[in-house]
C-alpha cells in the first residue's frame, strides 16, 4: 500500500489486494481475528489469536491496518466488510487493554475519521501530475486513485467505483470527504477550494 501511495502504480496496488486475500484465506479464523498459524500449517492444539501489541504489534492489529486501508483505497465492499469484522473482533481487547492495543486504536482512529478520497482520470499522465498528486496524498492524508488509459483496465479490477469515471485528456478530479462526492473539477486548487484544504496548490 504504501509503495502504491508513492507512485500511485496500480501494480503495487493488485499485489497489495492479492497479499492481503492470501493472508485472509490462510489465517482468517471461523469466529473472528486471524490466527498466528495459518491454514495447511502442522496441526497445533490451540490456534492462538494474538491481539496484543508488545516489542512489536500483534498481527491482528497490522491486519486490521491493512484491511482498513484497502477498504478506504479500493472503496471495495468486500474489503469494507473484512475491515468492519476485523475492527469489531479488536474492539473489546481495545477497550480493556487500550494501552496495549495502540495500532488497533490507530487503525479504528483510521476507519472513523474518513480521510478524503480522491480519483484523478486523464488519458496520458506525466510525471508532474503524479507527483502532484502523491504530494496532495501526503498533505491532505488522502487516499489517491490515477485513473488512466493504460491502467484503467486494472484499476476497474481493483477499485470498482472508477468504472463509472470516463478518461479525457484533461485531467478531471473527483473528490469525496466530509461524507459526500463533489461535482468534478479540473485542478488540485479547485478540489482543495471544495473542502477547504490549505494546502492546495
Amino acid at each position: 500500500v504504501q509503495l502504491y501511495r508513492q507512485t500511485l502504480d496500480p501494480v503495487y496496488l493488485r499485489r497489495a489486494v492479492a497479499r492481503t486475500a492470501e493472508m485472509v484465506r490462510r489465517f482468517a479464523a471461523p469466529d473472528g481475528g486471524f490466527t498466528q498459524s495459518g491454514v495447511g500449517n502442522a496441526p497445533l492444539p490451540l490456534r492462538l489469536k494474538e491481539t496484543y501489541d508488545g516489542a512489536l504489534p500483534s498481527g491482528n492489529a497490522m491486519a486490521a491496518l491493512a484491511l482498513v486501508q484497502l477498504a478506504e483505497l479500493t472503496g471495495d465492499p468486500a474489503w469494507q466488510t473484512q475491515a468492519a469484522a476485523q475492527l469489531q473482533f479488536l474492539a473489546g481487547a481495545m477497550l480493556h487493554e487500550p494501552y496495549g492495543h495502540s495500532v488497533a486504536a490507530l487503525a479504528m482512529m483510521r476507519a472513523l475519521s474518513d480521510p478524503p478520497s480522491l480519483l484523478c482520470a486523464v488519458e496520458e499522465e506525466d510525471e508532474t501530475l503524479r507527483r502532484a498528486l502523491v504530494d496532495f496524498a501526503a498533505q491532505a492524508d488522502a487516499h489517491v486513485l490515477l485513473l488512466t488509459k493504460d491502467n484503467q483496465a486494472l484499476l476497474h479490477q481493483l477499485a470498482p467505483r472508477s468504472k463509472e469515471i470516463p478518461v479525457q485528456a484533461q485531467a478531471r478530479y473527483f473528490l469525496c470527504a466530509h461524507g459526500a462526492c463533489y461535482p468534478p473539477v479540473d485542478s488540485l486548487k479547485d478540489v482543495a477550494g471544495l473542502w477547504g484544504w490549505a494546502g492546495g496548490r
